[in-house]
């Protein structure tokens, strides 16, 4: 068998083989070469990335050496390079060591932390809010910083601004309050809370109706589930009820909220004090109403105080022809006391006219409070006890009203308190500043308080004891009260009440002080008899007449006249035959006819030193209450006596006018 030789190409295959292995060691070593360059370039790109990061990053040991920090992090601490940061030992930084030693605990307790916020200094001594980030590993600490100084200013700015709208919320002159859609209270101001008695604790969380009268509660139920956005906004009047009882009128404006679907999740309400508001409100309506009586109480009155002019008048002349101590002169007595408490009527029915003004004069308070409840408590089982300032400023005061108020107010007292029991009064001098809240002029009074011991006012009736006609008492006209509420006021001054059921009530009058002393006061208690010549002008006919009758009794001349022309007519004709009048007495209203006012002025254009006396049965004019200013030398107001007009003649005719 024929061998084949082999083929010598076979033989360069171990070299080729060799070759091969060559080109491999090659490559690997340029593969080597190309990792290290890529390791390289990543060291290089995670290098240039860590450094211009914008969060610091940061490598330091245990002792506080820094081994590594980024361009942000020298930058964020006002470092002008790394290297210049890295020459400084960390634990300078740190704002406090305690902060270092709570880092590093939680570091070896766990490894690392998370959004560790701590400050730290800069280089020029400022301080930074931080939040780091890092990891412990074989004693070297790595992390990253971020700056918070900017957040953390604005989250304290944010803090202050809250801190000063919550002081400004809570300490708002007006309350606040927010309710849930059950009418849960979730939020109130310290004003409203203060000024209802409680704790914000205390009303936060419980029903708003826990806080109202009934009936605010009652429209409350009704009309809170109502709202809606048609009604986002209502103002409203309601009542609260105070911790300690007292009810406090409010305004509220409420403002209803919604969420996004348009349901209805709860109000938000501004609530404002409305005392003083309806105080005066409550003045507005009292002064109304009076004046809606002003009118016919005046007319009554002054047709009333002409027939008691003459009823006085015709019981006066009677007893001139009758003897003390007969049956028929005590029955004229008795005749005249029923005429005075019918003048006492009549007197509080002119307290309403309008325009009509109290005679005043200066006068002692103590003097008529000790009269009016020397005589109302006369015979009766009350006990009355008065206490005065030693020092009592005088008051400029029609006596015959302020009487008539001080015994209102005692009367009601001694009926408050039918078992008996003691009415003490006070008369204080005091000074009201501009922040009263009496709606009086700034200045000096004398406050005259009237307290009893009796079954008190209900509180329902506290508003309506001063209106015309309102009583409880089944005798009584419902006059008093009001009658003294409109004499006060005509007065400067106001009259106000405190009360409860079963508590007694206590009444304060509000008078100004004087300047003026006060004068000698003269009683005559008899006609006094005179001399002259007199005219009498009245447009009744009774009262004319009977004023003749009276004055011719005790000495005078008398003529009279129905009106001012023909008054005027008569006192020029006897002017001129050489018979003047030494006085005149002139009705100051005339329906029809020319009364008092215009007269007198026509009277002194004839003799400037004509003596003159107004009179009137309705106080409706300047001229009773001013009447000097009007050429008058003095008044007598009507229903009149006889006593009182001789005594009015006999200053006038002997110059003691003055």
């Amino acid at each position: 068998m024929e061998k084949t030789a082999p083929d010598i190409s076979d033989r360069r295959y171990p070299e080729h083989i060799k070759m091969e292995d060559k080109g491999k060691s090659g490559e690997n070593i340029a593969e080597g070469k190309s990792a290290e360059s890529a390791v390289k370039n990543s060291e290089r790109k995670y290098r240039t990335l860590v450094d211009n990061a914008l969060a610091g990053i940061f490598k330091t040991n245990l002792a506080g050496e820094i081994l590594y920090v980024n361009g942000a992090l020298s930058k964020m601490f006002e470092y002008d390079s790394p290297e210049e940061m890295k020459a400084h030992n960390v634990l300078a930084i740190y704002k406090g060591p305690g902060d270092r030693e709570a880092l590093i605990s939680n570091l070896r307790e766990t490894g690392k932390v998370d959004n560790f916020e701590m400050e730290l200094y800069t280089k020029t001594g400022g301080l930074k809010n931080i939040l780091l980030s890092a990891t412990l590993e074989d004693d070297i600490i790595s992390g990253m910083i971020i700056d918070i100084t900017r957040l953390k200013r604005a989250e304290d700015a944010l803090r202050v601004s809250e801190k000063k709208y919550r002081d400004l919320y809570d300490n708002a002159p007006d309350m606040y309050h927010s309710l849930d859609r059950n009418g849960i209270i979730i939020d109130c101001n310290e004003t409203e809370a203060r000024t209802l008695g409680y704790k914000k604790e205390e009303l936060i969380g419980r029903p708003f109706t826990d806080f109202v009268t009934e009936e605010s509660k009652r429209l409350f139920k009704k009309n809170f589930p109502r709202l809606n956005r048609e009604r986002s906004q209502l103002i409203l009047e309601r009542e609260f009820i105070k911790k300690d009882g007292a009810v406090l009128p409010v305004s509220l404006n409420v403002f209803n909220e919604f969420d996004e679907n348009g349901e209805f999740i709860g109000t938000k309400t501004i609530a404002r004090d409305i005392t003083d508001r309806r105080k005066m409100e409550e003045e507005l309506l009292k002064v109304q109403k009076l004046e809606s009586i002003s009118l016919l109480a005046g007319g009554i009155a002054h047709d009333f105080n002409n027939l008691l002019t003459a009823i006085f008048g015709n019981i006066a002349m009677a007893k001139l022809h009758a003897n003390p101590g007969d049956r028929f002169f005590e029955r004229l007595d008795e005749a005249e006391n029923a005429s005075l408490r019918a003048k006492d009527l009549t007197q509080q029915l002119l307290t309403f006219s309008k325009g009509g003004e109290p005679v005043k004069k200066t006068a002692s308070i103590a003097e008529l409070v000790k009269e009016s409840i020397g005589f109302t408590l006369s015979g009766s089982s009350v006990k009355g006890e008065i206490y005065l300032d030693n020092d009592l400023r005088p008051v400029e005061v029609d006596e015959g009203q302020i009487s008539q108020v001080i015994n209102n107010l005692v009367l009601n007292a001694e009926q408050a308190m039918p078992e008996g029991g003691i009415v003490r009064a006070y008369c204080r001098n005091v000074s009201v500043d501009t922040e009263n809240m009496l709606s009086l002029e700034t200045g000096n009074y004398v406050r005259i308080t009237v307290e009893d011991e009796g079954t008190g006012i209900p509180k329902e009736h506290l508003r309506k004891i001063f209106d015309p006609y309102f009583t409880t008492k089944q005798k009584g006209n419902g006059l008093g009260l009001a009658a003294a509420y409109s004499i006060i006021r005509k007065h400067n001054g106001c009259i106000t009440v405190e009360s409860a059921l079963g508590a007694g009530a206590t009444f304060h009058v509000y008078l100004p002080a004087s300047q003026e002393e006060i004068g000698v006061k003269e009683e005559i208690k008899a006609p006094r008899a005179g001399k002259g010549r007199v005219l009498v002008m009245d447009d009744e006919a009774m009262v004319r007449n009977l004023a003749g009758d009276m004055l011719s009794h005790i000495g005078y001349e008398v003529e009279v006249a129905r009106e001012g022309a023909e008054a005027i007519r008569i006192y020029e004709s006897a002017r001129d035959s050489g018979r003047p009048f030494d006085a005149v007495i002139l009705d100051l209203t005339v329906p029809g006819g020319m009364g008092g006012k215009t007269a007198i002025r026509k009277l002194l254009e004839i003799d400037p030193g004509i003596k003159a006396i107004v009179s009137s049965g309705y106080s409706n004019d300047p001229v009773m209450a001013d009447f000097r200013s009007y050429g008058f030398s003095e008044i007598v107001p009507k229903p009149y006596r006889l006593e009182e007009l001789s005594k009015a003649l006999y200053k006038v005719i002997a110059g003691m006018s003055q």
